[in-house]
C-alpha cells in the first residue's frame, strides 16, 4: 500500500470515529492527494467532517484545502 493511501485510511478512521486520536501520519500528508483519493472513492463529505474535527493548530491544513 502506498504511503498516502495508508495516511488516507488512518484519517478516514479518525473521520468516522473509529480512531479517537488524530493520526500522527497527518504530519506527512499530501492534502491534495488525500482529496483526490477521497473524490475517487466518493468520500469527500466524510473527509470534510473529519477536517472540521481537527483542533485549531491544524488551521493551516484547513486553509490549504480551501485553495
Amino acid at each position: 500500500m502506498l504511503k498516502q493511501q495508508k495516511i488516507f485510511f488512518d484519517f478516514l478512521r479518525f473521520c468516522i470515529g473509529s480512531a479517537k486520536e488524530i493520526p500522527g501520519s497527518l504530519k506527512e500528508v499530501d492534502w491534495k492527494e488525500l482529496y483526490a483519493i477521497a473524490k475517487k472513492q466518493c468520500l469527500v463529505g466524510v473527509l470534510s467532517d473529519g477536517i472540521k474535527k481537527l483542533p485549531a493548530e491544524h488551521v493551516r491544513i484547513k486553509k490549504e484545502l480551501l485553495q
